[in-house]
């Protein structure tokens, strides 16, 4: 059974991805209900897997949650559950909201997904939220926090009427430049498809990765427009990139999650990724998400970080 608590009167942050991780949402698979139809999914990963009769059970969703959860309490992490709503898939919790220095922005979700909200809302206390205006359309899974700089996906105003797995359009870009004025926001349009994975980046973690070391994983293919994809690398300087083809962007291997600069979580998959960052540096936990990433989400997905500790905010 999983368990609430209330974050009332605490303090949220988050300046970096990578900084250290002290209280986060971690996604329930509690009472999903049924598994949806084909004509429900809404995107196209889900939507293979109904095909392909491998729909993940709520027990085996439960334990790559649990595992995870395992994880980030022993590396000292405060982990809250969304309060469950019947028939609501609550697995994805980073695309209810994210925060960005010290404000939580509330995502305007698309209708499939907007009674999400009523899980992690009992969590957040007296807290002040950010609601972007109803021209706005962002999930958290499309920013990226850098140190002093947002990086965004979004998808023009075309697509936001063609496919259900464009999330964010243009106009969150400039709303978030507004709200957030110490920052650069840098665009990058990705690729969408409703229906073929091949074509499609369902979010920016999806293809882009930052991480603390000063490295990043990249699946190029996923950009749009090669001069923002150009803006991104001028952004992120002189890193060390890991570039995935078109199969690890399928496999979301890019959806990593760091607890601090130097430790991150992946897929026990993931062999060469893990190897790669082992190079680098960095402490990997190695987990089985899998069932989770039959629904088209990994470890980035299924949390929202609320505090991050930097080295200004003790």
């Amino acid at each position: 059974m999983h368990t609430t608590s209330n974050i009332l009167d605490q303090t949220i942050r988050q300046n970096a991805e990578w900084d250290e991780l002290r209280t986060v949402v971690l996604g329930i698979s509690t009472d999903r209900g049924a598994v949806p139809k084909l004509a429900d999914a809404y995107d196209p990963t889900t939507r293979r897997t109904i095909m392909q009769d491998r729909f993940p059970s709520d027990d085996a969703l439960d334990q790559s949650l649990d595992s995870f959860r395992a994880v980030l309490e022993k590396e000292g992490v405060q982990v809250l559950r969304p309060k469950n709503v019947h028939g609501v898939d609550q697995i994805f919790a980073r695309d209810v909201g994210f925060v960005i220095d010290d404000l939580l922005v509330a995502s305007s979700m698309i209708k499939d997904r907007k009674r999400e909200w009523e899980g992690v809302a009992p969590l957040l206390g007296n807290l002040k939220i950010l609601q972007p205006p109803a021209e706005v359309r962002v999930e958290g899974g499309d920013v990226l926090v850098l140190p002093h700089a947002l990086i965004v996906g979004y998808s023009d105003e075309q697509e936001m009427q063609q496919f259900k797995t464009a999330r964010t359009n243009r106009a969150a870009l400039d709303w978030l430049r507004q709200q957030f004025p110490n920052r650069k926001v840098v665009g990058c349009q990705l690729i969408k498809s409703d229906d073929e994975v091949e074509q499609n980046v369902l979010h920016l973690d999806c293809g882009f990765m930052p991480l603390g070391l000063g490295h990043c994983l990249l699946y190029e293919e996923g950009f749009k427009d090669a001069r923002e994809l150009q803006e991104l690398r001028d952004e992120l300087g002189e890193v060390g990139y890991l570039i995935l083809d078109r199969e690890e962007m399928i496999e979301l291997r890019s959806n990593l999650f760091s607890i601090r600069p130097d430790t991150v979580v992946s897929d026990l998959r993931f062999e060469l990724v893990n190897k790669w960052l082992r190079s680098e540096g960095y402490r990997v936990h190695e987990l089985d998400l899998s069932p989770v990433g039959a629904l088209g989400g990994l470890f980035r997905c299924t949390t929202l970080p609320l505090y991050r500790k930097n080295g200004s905010n003790g």
